[in-house]
């Protein structure tokens, strides 16, 4: 590995290199093949912690493990994630230097004083500083005794065994010498330092060094079985086969001598950095120096290969990944005037034309090219259409159509055509299976140019007369379909317009840019909200669930192989025709179709592509797909597309809580009143990881899969307490992922804990039971109450019964006094008179003396007994009366 002081060396270059980047990736020809080949760089504005990279290797798991001097970084194609001292224990310096990976064990990585076993996290970690002091890690290699060998810088020789790091005494440090590679070659470790070539026999632990090769700076080794490379710096590359060593053929394709990093390809092809030629492959006899944008040649520290990728470390430079491209950006080597491209147009000759809007057109012929502008005879450099008929080329412009003949390369001008035409703007042309030509202009002007060049126009209703019409379309029954800009669609038949057709007023948009028709006959619309199918009498689109989330689609291309390719500002995506034609006959909403997304990271300069032009893609006869973007015309070539090429392993790592990670592998218990936390889980992809689509829901739960995209975190907030497991699936290329699952609890405050849920609810059954107590009690009380009031009332009322007897017994004993005193003073006089007469009557014959007779005493007797009778009966009237109303007073 490289020393810190030799890294200030390169500042200014690394200064440069940044300065100079480009945004889009660089396509590169590789191997003997030539197959294509794309770059793209990560650096501490994308994902690393800096921008350094001194070392990479990959897991038992398939993570890749990058030495820093910010702490070791695993990245699993989509997210990088930082093991250093602050985040785990494990650690104990950033500084990292070299890694190493034993099969079965993981990758073994050393920093300037310690040693850490990484496979998918940190495992365990050896403490060096008791040991390694004032020195600092160099190099490290397992041997096939199981003993990991340790150099340092300052020239000594460590090995770890049973854990323990030990001093190889027979090691002798010499003065200014330094180790600076190791690697272990069956029975021998191989040592170069900067003072020769050595060979510690691993059985017997001896130590000599390589005749020939004893003042030799050897700056790195990598094996290949039996058998090892070492690069020298002022010496070139050599090879030790068979115990002999030969200078390697490489030196003969370059006089740079200092090799500063090696490595091998599963295909045995050797990968060897220079430092002043950069990088070059020799397989076999075939040697490709390749030439990476941006990327000065001095600055590679470390190339590792892994089946079809290359990474290299830079130093100050970052990370570079190349990878195969799916999608090819049209050769430099081709002539364009302008990057941003507009329609492209290959003729019936094998021609190709390329238009773009504001510097003409390009005609390719034959991989040579030539442009033509306005200079030229173009009517406008603001090309919309191109299309041909025998040797002539039409060209739709701003200025209206121009007619270019092919075999002389001339325009020829047609004002006669032109002052025909409603609008100065020609929109699209097309030539039909009859062999005309229509033209269609800005103004809703649609016209035929026959065989004899005789114009003629086609009536539409007026009110597409200033609809912009941009598409045209014949099917297999050769029927015309016209898209417009912002008007729906209109069908010709036999030259006449028959019907016009407006898309769903729900999804408030009329414009359409592309047309297909399936093998069924079925027509599909590119439109601004995206892919629709229409059967003649209603529309049905193609909605983000079911898996096409792109809208705004340019262009519908099917290839050869069964796909249906379409153009949009987010690059190209493809389709298998089988699913849309289940698509269009399934009554299932979320309809699931193997939607695969292309853009930058698939080899496009810029993943924008042009539309609202016609021919908006073309496909040529060996079956590639041509498709114009902003920055170049990118080729798709759909034999070398590999789809359902890779499994999705869904590997979940725990839970996040602010700075607190919970492991997986441990019991997950949320504490009480956490809000938020994060479910992260990690699945492994180099390739493509954009094309992945995760899913989760709740066990048991009553829910449907919950889409996060291609992010690897699922965000859960105010989870309430109890025991959950989540369950997590990917979606590829019409593959699902097995499940994975978690599982967690969510603890909660006591006073949400089932004991006290049942505390409160023996306390609220007792505070019932009591409030109930309280309440028949008070409702006694208040019964109790209610009846002495009523009693109370009662002897209220009997007592003013009896109080109003007692007035009446009084009354009536005032009235019996009355009676009686008029029975004392009433009755007695004619009582007294009744009695005295009596009492004459029986004691005297003689009344004369009484100057009354006999029979007047008898008279007055009677009327005195007739008052009397008179007067008891007024007295028991009275009486009655007095009884009836004992309160009326007489």
């Amino acid at each position: 590995m490289i020393a810190k002081q030799f890294l200030l060396t390169f500042a200014m270059k690394v200064i440069i290199c940044l300065l100079s980047a480009q945004s889009h990736a660089q396509q590169l020809p590789i191997g003997k093949e030539g197959k294509l080949y794309m770059t793209r760089f990560y650096d501490n504005q994308n994902g690393l912690p800096q921008n350094t990279v001194f070392d990479i290797e990959k897991d038992d798991y398939g993570f890749l493990w990058i030495a820093t001097e910010e702490g070791m970084v695993r990245f699993d194609g989509s997210t990088f994630q930082v093991f250093n001292r602050d985040n785990n224990p494990l650690v104990v310096s950033n500084l990292f230097y070299d890694v190493y990976r034993v099969e079965g064990e993981g990758v073994w990585a050393a920093s300037d004083n310690s040693l850490v076993l990484f496979n998918k996290s940190a495992i365990k970690s050896i403490d060096a500083r008791a040991v390694i002091k004032n020195d600092i890690i160099r190099s490290i290699s397992k041997d096939q005794y199981g003993r990991l060998w340790v150099s340092t810088s300052g020239d000594h020789l460590y090995y770890l065994e049973k854990d323990q790091l030990l001093p190889f005494d027979e090691w002798v440090p010499v003065s200014g010498r330094r180790i600076q590679a190791i690697e272990a070659v069956g029975d021998l470790l191989i040592i170069g330092t900067n003072k020769g070539l050595y060979h510690l026999n691993l059985k017997n632990l001896t130590t000599k060094i390589v005749k020939g090769f004893e003042a030799m700076d050897i700056e790195t080794i990598h094996p290949d079985g039996e058998n090892y490379y070492f690069g020298t710096k002022g010496n070139g590359l050599f090879a030790s086969y068979n115990s002999e060593i030969f200078s390697h053929p490489l030196n003969e394709y370059t006089k740079d001598t200092y090799f500063s990093n090696l490595s091998i390809d599963q295909d045995g092809v050797l990968y060897a950095s220079t430092n002043n030629d950069g990088l070059f492959l020799l397989d076999q006899e075939f040697v490709q120096n390749i030439d990476i944008d941006n990327v000065d040649e001095d600055l590679i520290l470390i190339v590792f290969n892994d089946e079809d990728n290359i990474w290299l470390g830079l130093s100050g430079g970052g990370l570079v990944h190349i990878k195969p491209a799916s999608i090819k950006m049209l050769s430099k080597d081709i002539q364009l005037p302008k990057e941003s491209i507009h329609p492209l147009y290959h003729h019936t000759n094998g021609d190709i034309f390329v238009g773009t809007y504001g510097a003409g057109f390009t005609h390719i012929k034959e991989e040579k090219s030539n442009v033509f502008s306005e200079k030229n005879g173009l009517a406008s450099d603001f090309i919309l259409s191109i299309y041909g008929r025998n040797d002539d080329l039409y060209l739709g412009t701003a200025g209206g159509l121009s007619k270019f003949q092919i075999s002389t390369q001339k325009f020829i001008p047609i004002p006669e055509i032109n002052n025909q035409i409603k609008g100065s703007v020609v929109t699209t042309i097309y030539r039909d299976l009859k062999n005309n030509i229509w033209i269609l202009s800005n103004e809703g002007g649609v016209y035929i140019l026959d065989q004899k060049n005789n114009l003629r126009s086609i009536a539409i209703p007026e009110k597409f007369s200033h609809t912009e019409l941009n598409s045209i379309f014949e099917d297999s029954k050769g029927r015309i379909w016209i898209s417009t800009f912002a008007s729906g669609l209109i069908c010709i038949a036999n030259y006449q317009y028959q019907k016009d057709f407006q898309l769903p007023s729900a999804e408030h948009s009329n414009m359409i840019f592309s047309i297909y028709e399936d093998p069924e006959g079925s027509l599909w619309f590119g439109t601004e909200i995206g892919l629709a199918y229409f059967d003649e009498e209603k529309f049905k689109i193609v909605k983000p669930e079911n898996g096409l989330k792109t809208k705004g689609l340019y262009a519908l291309q099917p290839d050869d192989h069964g796909h249906l390719w379409m153009s949009s500002n987010f690059g190209l995506s493809s389709i298998p025709i089988e699913d849309l034609l289940a698509f269009k006959k399934s009554t299932d909403k979320r309809f699931l179709l193997r939607v695969k997304r292309y853009n930058q990271s698939h080899g496009m300069a810029n993943p924008e592509c042009n539309g609202n032009v016609f021919p908006s893609s073309i496909k040529l006869p060996n079956g590639s797909l041509w498709f114009p973007t902003i920055k170049g015309v990118a080729i798709v070539d759909p034999k070398n597309i590999i789809y359902d090429d890779q499994e999705i392993e869904i590997q979940i790592e725990g839970i996040r809580i602010g700075d607190l990670f919970l492991s997986e592998n441990q019991k997950i218990i949320i504490p009480p009143g956490t809000f938020k936390f994060d479910i992260i889980f990690t699945s492994i992809d180099f390739e493509d990881p954009e094309n992945t689509q995760y899913y989760y829901k709740f066990i048991n739960k009553d829910m449907e899969y919950v889409p996060i995209g291609s992010g690897r975190v699922i965000n859960l907030t105010s989870i309430e307490s109890g025991n959950y497991t989540v369950e997590i699936v990917g979606y590829k290329s019409g593959k699902w992922s097995k499940p994975a699952t978690i599982s967690f609890s969510v603890e909660s405050f006591f006073f949400e804990s089932n004991a006290f849920k049942l505390l409160i609810a023996l306390f609220t059954f007792l505070a019932g039971a009591l409030s109930i107590f309280i309440l028949r009690k008070i409702s006694r009380g208040i019964k109790l109450e209610e009846l002495v009031k009523e009693r109370t009332k009662e002897l209220e009322h009997s007592t003013s019964e009896l109080q109003r007897a007692l007035s009446n017994i009084e009354q009536q004993n005032l009235k019996l006094r009355e009676i009686t005193w008029q029975q004392s003073h009433i009755v007695r006089a004619p009582l007294t008179r009744i009695m005295g007469i009596l009492h004459l009557l029986k004691n005297s014959d003689n009344f004369k003396h009484l100057n009354k007779s006999k029979e007047e005493l008898l008279q007055e007797l009677e009327d005195s007994l007739i008052e009397m009778d008179d007067i008891i009966r007024a007295i028991h009237k009275s009486s009655e009366k007095t009884e009836d109303n004992p309160n009326e007073q007489n």
